[in-house]
């Protein structure tokens, strides 16, 4: 996942910034360094989505792969195995069905095993967290996750922890900055992805600025990015015309 190579530098010696700006929101600029990500992220959103997935692959290898990765990345289980795995069962379940219900309003193929496929060509392998979790938990989980990415097509795959709360969010964003994946791996509590789903049903985002959010950005949290549209709405909304 690391690259091998320190950054390129300019002739004045200054690093060259490799990202490649996909939004600019009310000033904030949200970036990505995967090229492939950044190619389909500021195509016209018609071209995005006739880049469909089957011309990259042939169906039959489209199945294989996703049983492949079915069996290779079983959902994460929390807990070791004691008197509530029953309910802690019960509970990943929903949130599994209602993260996967989200996937498809927004226009993904949400495969069993927790796999989202763009019509645009990008997937993003997605993970439920149910309960707040600890640093050291959470470090355990984004390198298992950098294990099934490992083999998998940098360009074309990503990953996304869906989880509890805001605050089990962040523990997450800490734990993919130390392990300095933050270009592979993103974060969203539930919250903010049935957010992201009411923006899309309402037309406020389409499918290619939903995986903008649900993708890796650069120095970006997407609850952070939602505060700005939803206060962006809000003052929209108070403002009136004069008589």
């Amino acid at each position: 996942m690391s690259d091998s190579e320190g950054p390129a530098t300019t002739r004045d010696g200054a690093a060259e910034d490799p990202s490649t700006t996909v939004l600019e929101l009310f000033g904030v600029r949200l970036k990505v360094k995967n090229p492939r990500l950044a190619e389909v992220l500021t195509m016209d959103a018609a071209d995005a989505l006739s880049t469909d997935v089957r011309q990259l692959l042939d169906p039959e290898q489209v199945r294989a792969l996703r049983a492949e990765a079915g069996q290779a990345a079983p959902e994460l289980v929390l807990t070791p195995q004691n008197g509530r795995d029953d309910v802690d069962a019960r509970i990943r379940a929903d949130m599994r069905a209602r993260a996967d219900a989200i996937g498809e309003a927004l226009g993904f193929d949400a495969a069993p095993g927790g796999e989202w496929a763009s019509p645009t060509g990008i997937t993003v392998v997605t993970r439920v967290v149910e309960r707040p979790l600890s640093y050291a938990a959470a470090i355990d989980f984004v390198d298992t996750i950098a294990r099934v990415l490992e083999g998998r097509d940098a360009q074309d795959t990503t990953a996304l922890f869906v989880v509890d709360s805001q605050r089990t969010a962040d523990v997450f964003n800490v734990a993919i900055r130390q392990r300095r994946l933050y270009d592979h791996i993103r974060t969203i509590s539930a919250e903010n992805l049935e957010a992201i789903r009411s923006l899309f049903g309402s037309g406020a985002l389409d499918h290619s600025r939903a995986l903008v959010l649900l993708t890796p950005i650069a120095n970006a949290d997407v609850g952070e990015v939602l505060n700005i549209i939803r206060a962006a709405g809000s003052d929209a909304s108070e403002c009136r015309p004069l008589d």
